[in-house]
């Protein structure tokens, strides 16, 4: 699953315009899924950046956003059903 996650983020991507942002969102608390998928998409895809949601998104997001800016919501700690979310940032050249 996770394979194929990526290929439609790396598809995904291409219509992305410079400045541009994409979401990666998953209703999955599983790091293979999540995190993994965007480390393995950056590394592969050199144009793009993560966009750190602690500085730039609203402050509303700060109990959900990681150590890294992306949101996770889990039923144990949030009350909610597991989500993940990474918004991504296509380079001005």
């Amino acid at each position: 699953m996770a394979d194929r996650q990526l290929t439609l983020l790396q598809r995904a991507s291409v219509v992305v315009r410079p400045g541009g942002r994409l979401v990666y969102a998953t209703c999955s608390s599983e790091p293979d899924e999540n995190e993994m998928i965007v480390d393995r998409f950056l590394a592969s895809e050199t144009g793009f950046r993560l966009v750190d949601l602690r500085r730039d998104g609203r402050a509303e997001l700060a109990p959900v956003l990681d150590d890294r800016g992306m949101l996770r919501t889990l039923p144990f700690e949030h009350g909610l059903e597991a989500f993940f979310a990474a918004a991504l940032q296509r380079q001005v050249k």
